[in-house]
């Protein structure tokens, strides 16, 4: 007691200096004002860290002879400008708003400079309307999105399978909203948005994207596309069923991937084609995407929305690959993710997908393989045991992997089909945001080393996000309960679904029932700093509403 009592007093004076009448105050009073300033502390380390990630991306690009363009300059700068006047906001806070008000008018003097560089309205794209896979390579990131740029890449320059297929460039999308005169509309609706506003949020979102998918597309560009997808009937079978894919300029970068958060449509047949071209390119302004963007520091109009439309992989099995651990860039290993089927089982979240961890040196043995809540530590001699994918696949998607890495020249992110006639087909390569925790990477649950004490009220899992937070439980099951989300509460689902992303600025840590490190939800949490632990069974029945609990995402643990 003579402890506690000592370190109440040490609070109060250490308040006192900061926040005058601290001293003397209940200690329910000095707890909330400490979380508010160590919650302030921990902001301003995770802004000065993604200003640092994002100078150091930008002077890598810059030395590296990658190509770029425009877009990538004005959104990093807009977001180093962002997340640099967020380190003052919170330097105010914990100084008491005195102490470093002078950094205001310089912060904003120096922005106005960068805008002024950068300029304030990206030129118009140019080029075709239409450009096949065989045409494309990294230097039209530009034109048709990083993700189909990658894409193409990977087929024409690595010389890998990927799916035939073509992209609708920036520049068809741009000649489309500019011929129904939409983006003034749209740049009204957004200038009277309060994001803050969840409902708001919605009802904007939902009239944007009507309003899109209800405008004619211009005859020419019409004929452009009907004419690329004959092209592609022609290369495979007649009437042959496509997947839509977003590629959006910005999209699938090392800083921001928006992972889940634009639209994808699979099995899209012929009559259908056109339109959901129009409700891909609707996707833009999706409650999520919009939220992302602002985490992210991308403005609206730096975004245009290229489509990949590519023939579909008839999937034995698909899955993710990892090139490296996302909690260790140095790690020896890689991460296969897989199920039977679709990949979109594992990027939503919603199936129980196989894990291997694969050594990277040949003869690429598994080292750890997972099902569900089941961890196999050491499969016997190296080999999987019975799921999804054979010894000689995974051996396949370690080399697949591994030589997209060295093309690249980062950790990729790796999306992947095996066709019914056991080819590896690649849908997507992208660089691995990579963030270190302090617990070692994706280690087992720790339940039989560590017993659960007293106050826990779940343990397992796997960490989809490192950290530790608290907050009060919300279980989120509907939109209605979306709509109703406080900010600093915990989000709690059943499974990670990439929408839930809208909350996640709002939320304090993340827990689902299903989901792997690989699902979207996953990505974007890493991404913004969120806490999350996912494939946590019954946590929407353990945990509820309103229950105060800390989630320990790295120790696999939710205290009371």
């Amino acid at each position: 007691m003579g402890l506690v009592q000592e370190l109440i007093t040490r609070v109060q004076t250490w308040l006192s200096i900061r926040e005058p009448g601290a001293a003397g105050q209940s200690l329910e009073t000095l707890q909330a004002a400490f979380r508010r300033q160590y919650a302030n502390f921990r902001a301003l380390l995770t802004a000065n860290n993604n200003a640092l990630e994002l100078m150091a991306e930008m002077e890598e690009t810059m030395a590296g002879g990658r190509p770029f363009g425009m877009t990538f300059v004005r959104g990093h700068s807009t977001a180093v400008s962002v997340n640099v006047f967020k380190m003052v906001q919170h330097l105010l806070e914990l100084g008491g708003g005195e102490r470093y008000q002078a950094l205001v008018p310089v912060c904003r003097a120096i922005t106005a400079r960068i805008e002024a560089i950068c300029e304030r309205t990206p030129p118009a794209a140019s080029g075709p309307p239409v450009l096949p896979m065989t045409a494309i390579g990294r230097e039209h990131a530009d034109q048709v999105g990083e993700k189909m740029a990658n894409l193409g890449e990977v087929g024409n320059r690595v010389g890998l399978p990927v799916p035939p297929g073509f992209a609708i460039t920036a520049a068809a999308a741009q000649r489309f909203l500019a011929a129904n005169q939409l983006q003034e509309e749209i740049n009204r609706r957004l200038q009277t948005l309060d994001v803050d506003d969840l409902e708001a949020l919605y009802q904007t979102s939902a009239a944007i994207q009507k309003l899109i998918a209800a405008a004619p597309l211009p005859p020419d560009l019409e004929a452009a596309i009907l004419a690329a997808y004959h092209q592609l009937e022609s290369q495979t079978r007649p009437e042959v069923l496509v997947s839509l894919r977003s590629s959006a300029i910005g999209e699938d970068t090392g800083f921001a991937s928006f992972a889940g958060q634009y639209r994808t449509q699979l099995h899209v047949a012929p009559e259908f084609l056109l339109q959901t071209y129009k409700e891909i390119v609707a996707g833009k302004y999706r409650s999520q995407a919009i939220i992302y963007r602002l985490q992210r520091g991308f403005r609206h109009q730096d975004v245009t929305m290229c489509v990949g439309c590519l023939a579909m992989v008839e999937a034995r099995a698909s899955g993710v690959t990892y090139s490296r651990s996302p909690r260790d860039p140095r790690s020896s290993w890689l991460v296969v993710s897989a199920v039977t089927g679709l990949a979109k089982q594992v990027v939503d979240g919603v199936a129980d997908a196989e894990v291997y961890r694969v050594d990277r040196q040949p003869p690429h043995p598994v080292l750890r393989q997972e099902h569900g809540h089941a961890t196999s530590s050491r499969p016997p001699d190296g080999l999987p045991l019975p799921g999804p994918l054979i010894a000689d696949e995974i051996r396949q998607l370690a080399r697949v992997a591994i030589r997209l890495e060295e093309h690249f020249g980062s950790p990729q992110d790796i999306e992947w089909s095996i066709d019914t006639a056991g080819q590896i087909i690649l849908l997507q390569s992208r660089p691995l945001g990579l963030f270190t925790a302090p617990s070692e990477d994706e280690a087992p649950a720790r339940e039989e080393a560590e017993a659960p004490g007293p106050d826990c009220l779940a343990a397992g899992g796997i960490t989809a996000s490192a950290g530790a937070a608290c907050g009060p439980v919300r279980v989120v099951r509907s939109n209605v309960d979306l709509l109703q989300f406080p900010a600093g509460a915990v989000l709690v689902v059943q499974h990670p679904l990439p929408e839930w992303a809208t909350l996640l600025p709002r939320a304090k840590a993340v827990v689902s029932e299903t989901g792997q490190v690989a699902a979207h939800l996953a990505t974007v949490a890493r991404e913004l700093g969120i806490p999350a632990l996912f494939r946590l069974p019954a946590a929407t029945r353990l945990l509820e509403d309103g229950q105060e609990v800390t989630v320990d995402a790295t120790g696999r643990r939710v205290y009371a």
